[in-house]
């Protein structure tokens, strides 16, 4: 943690959000955008920045660069996870429709797309513990394999063992089907 007097809402050891915010909000919210290109989204991961800066705030040392830095690798990385998660759920989105066969006003086709979804999540579930965790929080919740190590306690490496066995465990699973 930095020491006071340092500029952009540091003082004594301890995050002044309001003067952070004050210093770096207009330009977190530019950068956001540039990478989101919507308005609200952006508005939004704006104070996501600024609340993950109060979380981790004795992640920041002055030695490794300036809160600007900082502030820019917490937009960054919170961006990145924002973009990740919405393609995760198109994605999700898309591979209902194809289980299906071409989207369709037919509600059976769409029951039985919903269905076999539902059956990959039901297998999920079935798995060894971590394993259905780890599958759970990368494929469906969209959290990047280091968030995954973060939310379980445990290293990287860990995590994607779990979640290659669990590809495994899965795959012969639904073949059982």
């Amino acid at each position: 943690m930095n020491t006071a007097g340092h500029a952009g809402g540091f003082d004594g050891g301890m995050i002044d959000i309001v003067a952070l915010w004050n210093d770096f909000h207009e330009r977190v919210y530019h950068w956001l955008y540039e990478w989101v290109r919507n308005a609200q989204d952006a508005e939004d991961l704006t104070i996501c920045v600024f609340v993950r800066a109060w979380q981790k705030q004795d992640w920041y040392e002055a030695r490794h660069g300036s809160v600007c830095t900082w502030l820019y690798t917490l937009s960054h990385n919170i961006a990145y996870s924002s973009l990740r998660k919405k393609r995760v759920r198109l994605r999700s989105l898309d591979q209902i429709t194809e289980l299906g066969g071409p989207p369709s006003d037919d509600p059976a086709v769409e029951h039985e797309a919903i269905a076999a979804n539902e059956a990959v999540w039901h297998a999920v579930d079935e798995l060894p513990e971590m394993e259905s965790k780890v599958m759970s929080l990368h494929f469906h919740d969209g959290y990047a394999l280091h968030e995954v190590a973060e939310i379980l306690g445990v290293c990287l490496r860990t995590v994607k063992f779990y979640e290659a066995r669990g590809i495994i465990l899965l795959r012969e699973k639904l073949a059982r089907r």
